[in-house]
């Protein structure tokens, strides 16, 4: 029967039949048959039950219209099935794993299976009025809807979907997004504008009705949207006519997964001249918004009842003609109506009036200078600055000042500073003039020409530049040779001249300072080199201590003429600058040495900015002045090089000389210690490295045990004194109080040399940065050498896992047992007992080697004299056997530290003559240790030797 079975189901299979109904499956790559599925699932019916009939007949119908073995089925899910639920969208969506899972048509086992999954919980509205809530959950078929339940303390229904589907499909109207990325739904948008609408009104029907017309048509979360935004949201309104700038408090909408405002937004506030004609002003604002320019919406003066366009205010658009401004709000062709409106004959020369003209019609941005023609009138504090055989040039203030765009319109710097170029006979030689004007207009970057006036004596044209002026034959006014630096109008050998003149009596009372100040002064090659100079400790006023150390002191002061600069004409000085001083402790006794430590200085003069040397009238201390004392950050103050750390100003030659000098304040008592500890601080590399030192145990406070074993103890503590560090504000090592870590080291007084080799230039020397070794300390009592750590090393890096002597990890964490340490705790104490037989040494240390175990007994050595009460029990011919008390007892482990249990009852086998037969006992001791793993050790007594 059951082989017939099998090969109708074979044959089934080849034909593609369902075995139960006898009708073509479904589907058959799945071997799925409808009707047969819908049998199963009428007759699970009886199986599960919402308690709500209504529930109930709307799942099975959704069960029953099922069409495809994918199809997913529909069910009834217990709350209790859900676990790891975590709120996503408050009162709305949780996620959640669905314990049992929902099912699946497995073709294998030609029935329905369940897997785990993780699903989205989602509450609709009106969960509990359960026809509202079925209407609803209909919407959202087209979502991965895997069944309905309830939340047994809220009564609400809800609805069970997969995780991703909220990915693509709006969570609210069950639609997939319209913009996935963003996750943004056009129909709820569009709804919820429709339900703001009432949230919000302009007043005037016609402005209401566009603005919701134009928010309706929204296609992108990216879209700006046009709002009413009252005229209260708008401060710092800066007035320009019919243009103003201001900022909107709440600022513009935008969509970022959801929408939100950016606040303090400046904007333009645009007046248009038909905005009381509501018709003709949306005209308009649909122009702007045709050109696609960024309008944020619209609002009302309240004191002029003007309608306002308010829009974005980069790259917006010109009122008049609707174009695009550039980000200064500016309209090229405006401004060439508005100069072209403005033409007109400004002198009696037709030349130079078209000159003008063309000039202002090739303007092309905001930031050009505007050429005009200047009335001479306009001029005063003309100055001459310059002259050759073609030309004079002065400087002169100009009271209106040139025409400059402020955002909205153009206005008036006025007393502008500027220079007049004198071009002699250019009346007479117009043409050469213009010429010339329209080299020096077409370099405008350089001479920035504003226009154009006119000498009213000689009737001389003269331009007018609002820069410097580079004189274009380059020729010094004095020596009559090419200036050597032309742009500076400055001549080498005439300014050292000049200087040598300067100073000629200048003196500082020393002629090394001053051969030195000649020196430099010499060395002087171009106009923006400093002047280095004697100034007079007088010159300083508002003088303030801003730093000091053993060899410097420096402040900061007012040098009431200043130094001498370049002007482009000539040395002038710049008075009340603020300079630096950097007093050198007893400079006046070692004059060569602070003159060297000027010349270093000045080799990096351009970055030191140094003006020169100067003299305190009291201490007779040499000072540097400098620019600023952040330049000579970069070279320690003491030696004069280039600190090894700029950035902490650490100079390393510098603290390792502080630190030998130290050496005499300190001492562990011990000189290998010491050496070892002055080792160590010599390699220091960095500012930021910790200075190994020596701590007296009297330095802790609050000492408090954290944890122990039978090789260290660990410690919390407080440094009193505190450990080292570098402040680079002080540019000295400094003490601050602080938290560490002891680590006491049991019966390291007896290995201290291996300890301080192996174990501390270890953790200091091979790149060990998890934690800090502050230095050594010493225990009064017990002698034991301690680590000290930082806090952190206990915090963050000791575990309770590990070996307080190795810091491996345990070989039996259970019982804080070390394999490695024991052994190497037990050969040690060796040397305790080592004065017996040799061989029987040898045996001893080969049997503690072998333990691996907590548990293990220790082999041991056993002085006689530790047996009381000792009484014969057994004997024969080969060995005779005792009861005894083993007083200090054999050791075990007690999860710390190994220790003896006392008064222990033991049994001792005499060997007999085994002092003359000692491999015969070895033997002996091998085989009992190998069948009864109870033998402690074995002891020599005066009648032999005997086994424990």
């Amino acid at each position: 029967m059951e082989l017939f079975k099998k090969n109708l189901n074979n044959l089934s299979l080849d034909l593609g039949f369902c075995v139960k109904c006898g009708e073509i499956y479904t589907n058959t790559p799945y071997k799925w048959c409808k009707k047969c599925q819908k049998n199963y699932l009428r007759k699970n019916f009886i199986n599960w039950t919402s308690e709500n009939k209504v529930v109930d007949r709307f799942i099975q119908g959704i069960q029953l219209k099922i069409d495809n073995p994918t199809d997913i089925i529909f069910e009834w899910i217990p709350y209790n099935q859900f676990n790891d639920i975590k709120v996503i969208s408050k009162n709305d969506l949780y996620i959640a794993t669905w314990k049992d899972g929902s099912l699946f048509y497995d073709s294998n086992e030609d029935k329905y299976l369940r897997k785990s999954r993780r699903v989205a919980l989602k509450h609709l509205e009106n969960p509990r009025n359960i026809d509202k809530f079925l209407l609803k959950l209909k919407k959202y078929l087209t979502f991965k809807i895997r069944g309905i339940s309830q939340d047994p303390n809220t009564k609400d229904y809800i609805m069970v979907v997969d995780n991703e589907c909220f990915e693509k499909y709006c969570a609210k109207c069950g639609v997939i997004y319209t913009n996935i990325r963003y996750k943004w739904c056009k129909p709820c948008q569009t709804n919820h504008f429709k339900n703001n609408f009432v949230n919000w009104t302009s007043k005037n029907k016609i402005i209401d009705d566009f603005i919701q017309e134009t928010q309706l048509k929204i296609d992108s979360p990216t879209d700006i949207m046009l709002e009413w935004i009252p005229y209260d949201q708008f401060v710092h309104i800066r007035k320009g006519g019919r243009n103003n700038l201001a900022i909107w408090k709440n600022g513009p909408l935008s969509f970022f997964w959801k929408w939100s405002r950016k606040s303090d937004e400046t904007v333009a506030l645009i007046y248009l001249d038909n905005s009381k004609d509501i018709v003709e002003f949306l005209d308009e604002v649909k122009k702007y918004l045709t050109l696609k320019i960024n309008i944020y919406g619209i609002s009302q003066d309240p004191y002029t009842n003007d309608y306002i366009v308010v829009i974005k205010c980069s790259k917006e658009c010109c009122i008049k003609y609707s174009k695009k401004y550039s980000q200064y709000i500016w309209c090229k062709r405006c401004q060439i109506n508005y100069f072209k409106k403005n033409f007109k004959s400004w002198t009696k020369n037709e030349k130079i009036d078209n000159l003008i003209k063309e000039m202002q019609l090739k303007i092309k941005q905001p930031t050009d200078t505007i050429f005009e023609w200047i009335p001479y009138d306009q001029f005063n504090n003309v100055r001459k600055i310059d002259e050759n055989n073609f030309a004079a040039v002065y400087s002169a203030n100009w009271k209106d000042g040139p025409l400059i765009w402020n955002s909205v319109k153009y206005t008036r710097v006025s007393s502008k500073t500027v220079t007049l170029i004198c071009m002699y006979n250019s009346e007479i030689m117009i043409d050469d003039f213009l010429n010339k004007v329209k080299k020096y207009k077409s370099c405008n970057k350089y001479f920035e020409i504003c226009g154009i006036t006119q000498y009213p004596y000689t009737k001389d044209y003269v331009i007018i530049s609002s820069a410097n002026y580079e004189y274009s034959k380059a020729h010094c006014l004095k020596c009559d040779e090419i200036y050597t630096f032309t742009a500076k109008m400055w001549c080498k050998p005439c300014q050292v001249n000049f200087l040598n003149e300067y100073y000629a009596n200048g003196i500082s009372g020393n002629e090394k300072i001053d051969n030195q100040i000649q020196e430099m002064q010499l060395k002087i090659n171009q106009p923006t080199d400093l002047v280095f100079e004697w100034i007079p400790y007088n010159q300083f006023c508002y003088l303030e201590e801003i730093d000091k150390d053993n060899l410097v002191t420096v402040y900061s002061a007012t040098w009431k003429d200043g130094p001498l600069h370049w002007n482009s004409t000539k040395y002038t000085r710049d008075p009340d600058k603020k300079v630096t001083l950097i007093c050198i402790n007893n400079s006046q006794n070692i004059v060569d040495d602070f003159l060297n430590k000027v010349k270093k200085y000045i080799n990096c003069n351009k970055y030191f900015g140094i003006y020169g040397i100067s003299q305190d009238p009291i201490t007779k201390d040499y000072i540097i002045i400098c620019i600023n004392y952040n330049h000579f950050m970069k070279y320690c103050l003491s030696c004069a090089e280039i600190y090894t750390s700029t950035m902490y100003r650490w100079c390393k030659s510098c603290q390792l000389n502080f630190l030998k000098e130290n050496f005499i304040n300190w001492t562990s008592r011990d000189e290998k210690v010491d050496t070892f500890i002055q080792e160590m601080q010599l390699k220091i590399n960095h500012p930021t490295d910790v200075v190994f030192e020596w701590i007296p145990y009297n330095k802790f406070d609050d000492i408090k045990e954290m944890s122990r074993d039978n090789f260290a103890t660990i410690y919390l503590a407080t440094l009193k004194s505190g450990v080292l560090s570098y402040d680079s504000t002080k540019n000295e090592y400094i003490r601050k109080t602080e938290k560490v870590t002891l680590k006491y080291l049991v019966n390291s007084q007896n290995t201290i040399y291996e300890f301080l080799n192996r174990k501390i230039k270890d953790c200091c020397t091979n790149g060990y940065n998890d934690f800090k070794i502050y230095g050594l300390s010493q225990a009064p009592n017990t002698k034991d050498y301690i680590i000290v750590y930082n806090y952190e090393y206990y915090k963050d890096y000791y575990s309770e896992q590990s070996c307080l002597k190795c810091e491996n990890i345990y070989s039996y964490i259970q019982y804080k047992w070390c394999k490695p340490c024991t052994i190497s705790f037990l050969k040690e104490n060796f040397t305790n007992w080592k004065s017996i037989d040799e061989k029987i040494f040898n045996l001893i240390q080969e049997m503690q080697s072998k333990i691996v175990y907590p548990s293990d007994i220790v082999f041991e050595w056993i002085p006689y004299n530790q047996f009381d009460s000792i009484k014969e029990i057994s004997k024969d011919d080969f060995a005779t056997i005792y009861l005894a008390i083993w007083k200090n007892g054999p050791l075990y482990w007690n999860k710390m530290k190994y220790t003896r249990s006392l008064d222990k009852k033991v049994i001792l086998k005499y060997i007999h003559n085994s002092h003359n037969a000692i491999n015969e006992f070895l033997n002996e001791v091998k085989h009992d240790r190998s069948v009864n793993l109870d033998n402690y050790a074995y002891i020599k007594s005066p009648m032999g030797i005997l086994g424990v």
